[in-house]
C-alpha cells in the first residue's frame, strides 16, 4: 500500500519522515477513500490509501461528505491559469508546497486514482500541455 503511494500521503502529498512547516514529522497510516461511516467496506483493499496522521485525523474530525469527481473537476478547472499550472506540477510530482489553491489539491487527492488521471488530463489540456 505505502509503496504504491510512494510513501506519501495521498491527501496532502507529504512523504513519511518529512517535516511539516511547524516542524512535526510526517507519519503514514492506512486511511479510506470512502470513510467507513459512509457504507465503505472495512477490509476492502481497493478502499485503502496512505494518509499522514494529520490528514487522517483531520478528515475524521470534519466528518465531511466524500468529495465527488464533478466537484473536484469544477474546482480544479476553475482555478486561474497560474494555479492550474501549479496544480499540474503538484499532481505530476505527487508533492506540493502550501499555497492558495491547496484546498483544491486536497480535494483532488481524495479521489480514486482513475478519477485523478481523468482530471489531470483535462487540466493539462485546458492549459495547452496536451
Amino acid at each position: 500500500m505505502f509503496d504504491r503511494a510512494q510513501n506519501r500521503c495521498q491527501v496532502c502529498g507529504y512523504a513519511a519522515g518529512e517535516t511539516y512547516p511547524d516542524g512535526g514529522v510526517v507519519r503514514l497510516q492506512l486511511g479510506h477513500w470512502v470513510p467507513k461511516g459512509q457504507n465503505a467496506e472495512k477490509v476492502d483493499p481497493s478502499n485503502l490509501r496512505a494518509e499522514c496522521h494529520r490528514c487522517n485525523e483531520g478528515i475524521r474530525d470534519k466528518k465531511r461528505s466524500v468529495v465527488t469527481t464533478e466537484a473536484v473537476r469544477a474546482r480544479v478547472l476553475g482555478l486561474p491559469a497560474r494555479s492550474k499550472k501549479e496544480m499540474a506540477g503538484w499532481i505530476r510530482s505527487q508533492h506540493r508546497e502550501p499555497s492558495v489553491p491547496e484546498q483544491a489539491y486536497y480535494d483532488f487527492r481524495q479521489l480514486p486514482p482513475s478519477e485523478q488521471a481523468a482530471i489531470l488530463e483535462e487540466l493539462e489540456r485546458s492549459i495547452g500541455l496536451n
